[in-house]
């Protein structure tokens, strides 16, 4: 911790504020510089390397500050230094030194090289990263250049199914926690400031036992969390859909085996009927994508019934294309508002991997891809991973893509954000680390905790 004194003139009389720079509790990365002026302000910090660069984006207002100082890349030296408005004039502390620390992780490096900020959405990127599928617990935000700014740890023993959520500048994130752990909201300093559900069980490397929440962590707005549960059911396991409040109740549940036939069915290689993964809510309705079954649900949240499904040998007809407008096992369903929706699919070694948007007319129940990547453009790289992925669609119009894989022999994770016509804004690239592929579950585009001057 450095403290410096600085001299503020008010009138004919000096006082002294004293101002300190510590690291967060969550990690050395990150900052929090704090002090107390006389009067009631509006303050920030400003840092950057050898000269003042960048400043927070967040304001502190009152008298006594303490603000979170986020952007700072790892094991290098910044200048720091508070400044306020007092009525008008700008006041400023001396300079503060502030060093951050080495990276918990070798695989949390990546690098971007395809960078079009005019084309790209602005902001970080917020995403989970890990090796293998039993790993430590790591949430990070990258900036544009592809370099950690913010990291917490939470474990050696969490999942690689870890969903995060920016909510009220916290990190929602769960359920991949470990056992008998809580999912949990925490605070851009690393403290944790909720606890929800506790996880669990134990899990080994192919699949969960029933009892297990995985694979979602949905916010739901309104003070609701969706989740998944996996259940016995005939000698496999199933699951329920769960919705509960931040105060712990479960306030809405649909279960599969209430609903669909497994009769013509069989549970996948890690003997799962449904291996639901996703789950998302709009204007009354739920929607649920099931990886094993390769199909999405549409449930009207009011009555608990199956409005439709979506997918091979479900409820819409392919509309003049080949059957495989249809994902395979997939991740990531969500309405987009009117009549389409956007998943990605994770397709087979054939096809591939893709994120895809469907058009669906619900009178004449029919199906189209009306955009998808890779899809036919031309200049499309191509992949495929068996497991995870991620596929949202930004505030201008482009796609963020999660193609992370985490077994060996399968493609490289990167993540890409692609614009609707099929050009590739950025792209960044996680490196593997000696024991296995480095991969990301999901993916989402956040604004930045700090701006250049």
């Amino acid at each position: 911790m450095f403290t410096l004194p600085v001299a503020l003139t008010l009138g004919l009389a000096c006082k002294h504020v004293e101002v300190t720079v510590s690291p967060t509790p969550g990690s050395d990365l990150s900052a929090i510089v704090s002090w107390q002026t006389p009067g009631d302000v509006e303050a920030w910090v400003e840092f950057g390397e050898g000269a003042l660069t960048h400043r927070t984006t967040a304001v502190s207002t009152g008298a006594d500050h303490a603000l979170v100082v986020l952007g700072m890349k790892a094991e290098r030296t910044y200048a720091l230094q508070a400044v306020w408005d007092d009525d008008g004039k700008e006041r400023r502390s001396d300079l503060l030194e502030y060093t951050t620390g080495e990276l918990p992780y070798d695989w949390l490096v990546g690098d971007v090289d395809v960078l079009d900020e005019d084309a790209m959405q602005p902001g970080w990127t917020l995403v989970n990263t890990h090796v293998g599928t039993i790993t430590p617990v790591v949430a990070a935000m990258y900036d544009t250049d592809g370099e950690p700014v913010w990291i917490y740890t939470g474990g050696d023993d969490g999942r690689a199914d870890l969903q995060l959520t920016l909510v009220d500048d916290t990190v929602l994130m769960g359920p991949g926690v470990p056992a008998g752990e809580a999912v949990r909201r925490v605070a851009l300093d690393g403290t944790t400031v909720w606890e929800g559900f506790t996880q669990a069980g134990e899990r080994d490397q192919i699949g969960l036992v029933a009892g297990q929440y995985h694979n979602v962590l949905e916010w739901l707005g309104d003070d609701e969390i969706a989740t998944v549960k996996a259940i016995e059911y005939d000698d496999a396991l199933a699951d329920v859909v769960e919705i509960h409040d931040l105060d712990g109740n479960l306030v809405w549940s649909w279960d599969f085996t209430d609903h669909v036939d497994f009769s013509d069915e069989q549970p996948s290689f890690n003997m799962w009927w449904t291996h639901a993964n996703s789950v998302s809510q709009r204007e009354g309705k739920v929607y649920v994508n099931s990886w094993s079954l390769e199909r999405q649900f549409c449930i009207d949240r009011a009555s608990g019934e199956l409005d439709w499904t979506l997918g091979g040998n479900a409820d819409f007809n392919v509309a003049g294309l080949a059957a495989d407008v249809f994902t395979g096992p997939a991740h990531s369903f969500e309405a987009l508002g009117g009549d389409r929706f956007l998943a990605y699919d994770n397709g087979s070694t054939q096809r591939g991997s893709r994120a895809v948007e469907y058009a669906l007319d619900l009178d004449a129940m029919t199906a189209e891809v009306a955009w998808a990547y890779p899809g036919d453009f031309s200049d499309a790289e191509t992949w495929y991973n068996q497991s995870q992925g991620d596929a949202d669609r930004l505030d201008n119009g482009n796609t963020l893509i999660s193609a992370g894989n985490a077994g060996a022999g399968e493609d490289a994770s990167r993540l890409l954000e692609v614009t609707p016509d099929g050009e590739l804004a950025w792209r960044f690239w996680f490196h593997a680390s000696e024991e296995a592929l480095a991969g990301a579950y999901q993916v989402e585009r956040i604004p930045a905790f700090s701006e250049p001057l």
